[in-house]
């Protein structure tokens, strides 16, 4: 009869100790869970001057924020040359052309300035831009994109005096570029200056997009 009892206690014993192991072991892996479903439309890049939080689209599905998700993680630094980018669309025509996702991410910052000597329109532009992008030349070639789409449409002053502010909404998006079949090609990221004034004159909303990286 003790004997009984006994093994009966036992079995008890380790029934308790199974029930605390599976509780130690999924514990974790349900908190990790909720916090990645807590995080499903973000991610985390690594830049040169920190860690950047990419808001992703909130109309995707999960499974295609998963594909996308491992897009930036595997391209996210990738920069590819304008013949690179060529090469891609020629190849594309013959696959049935690019497909390009919806803008996520950056950032918006308004800006504005108060001129304290000469300045042209271009450096005016680049300010601008260069509160989103480190790298000069991705700075040079938004710059000089937003410049030749406004010489389109309005004679540019030569320079801004003492005195005359410039101002403008910025925003900075990234977007996905696919193949026709889903295959991932190149990254784009634009540029967009909304209500952009200078010395008084209203220029629109001109915006820049420069495609071969998450810049």
């Amino acid at each position: 009869m003790f004997t009984t009892k006994n093994s009966i206690f036992k079995r008890l014993i380790s029934f308790t100790m199974c029930i605390c192991l599976v509780i130690l072991f999924y514990s974790p892996n349900i908190q990790a869970k909720d916090l990645y479903l807590n995080n499903l439309y973000q991610i985390s890049l690594q830049r040169t001057n920190g860690i950047e939080i990419i808001n992703l689209p909130s109309d995707l599905s999960k499974s295609e924020i998963f594909k996308l998700k491992n897009n930036i993680l595997l391209h996210g630094d990738e920069y590819l040359t304008q013949n690179e980018i060529e090469y891609i669309k020629q190849n594309a025509e013959e696959k049935g052309g690019l497909v390009y996702g919806s803008w996520f991410g950056g950032f918006d910052k308004y800006y504005s300035m108060s001129i304290k000597e000469q300045i042209n329109f271009f450096n005016g532009i680049a300010t601008f831009i260069g509160l989103f992008i480190a790298d000069s030349k991705a700075i040079v070639s938004f710059t000089t994109s937003i410049i030749s789409l406004l010489n389109n449409e309005y004679i540019l002053p030569e320079s801004f005096s003492e005195g005359e502010w410039i101002k403008a909404n910025c925003r900075k998006r990234y977007r996905e570029v696919s193949y026709s079949d889903g295959t991932f090609a190149y990254f784009e990221t634009g540029i967009f200056l909304n209500n952009l004034s200078a010395a008084d004159n209203n220029y629109g909303s001109p915006k820049a997009i420069l495609s071969g990286g998450l810049y």
